[in-house]
């Protein structure tokens, strides 16, 4: 008696269609990667400024300017110790472009900012706002893969 060996026909079949089914339920999730990408930047962007706001505060503290409603700190405008939420002030602190981000001031809140990458949905952003005499600088909005566009 001959033994056979390999696949049939009908199994390799299966294979296909499994490996078929597997590829259509996984390429969505690898389509969606620009717009994760563009997420992780913002949510990198607002962990820039807090590092940035920890130095300048600590900077303020030392020169007696952190009760200060505004100052100046190593050439960076401040509002009671932390970055101003102002285009001049962020670029100032964090030696960034325009030509890479977009910086709005808020509708809404006089105190706040907008930031987005160049580029992107404009729901793909977060608002920074001002430190007051006695909060820290909010970080609002952040926004997640889903609104990044």
């Amino acid at each position: 008696m001959k033994i056979q060996r390999g696949f049939t026909l009908i199994e390799l079949v299966v294979v296909i269609v499994i490996l078929g089914i597997l590829a259509v339920s996984a390429a969505p999730r690898f389509i969606n990667i620009q717009n994760d990408a563009r997420a992780s930047t913002i949510a990198g962007m607002k962990g820039t400024i807090v590092s940035m706001n920890d130095l300048v505060y600590s900077k303020a503290i030392l020169e007696g300017k952190d009760k200060l409603a505004n100052s100046v700190v190593n050439g960076v405008p401040i509002k009671y110790g932390y970055i101003e939420a102002t285009r001049t002030a962020l670029n100032a602190a964090l030696q960034i472009t325009d030509e890479d981000w977009v910086f709005t001031p808020s509708a809404v809140n006089p105190n706040s900012i907008e930031i987005r990458q160049k580029g992107a949905e404009d729901a793909c952003m977060f608002n920074y706002t001002n430190a007051g005499a006695i909060y820290p600088p909010q970080y609002t909005n952040l926004p997640d893969a889903s609104s990044c566009n």
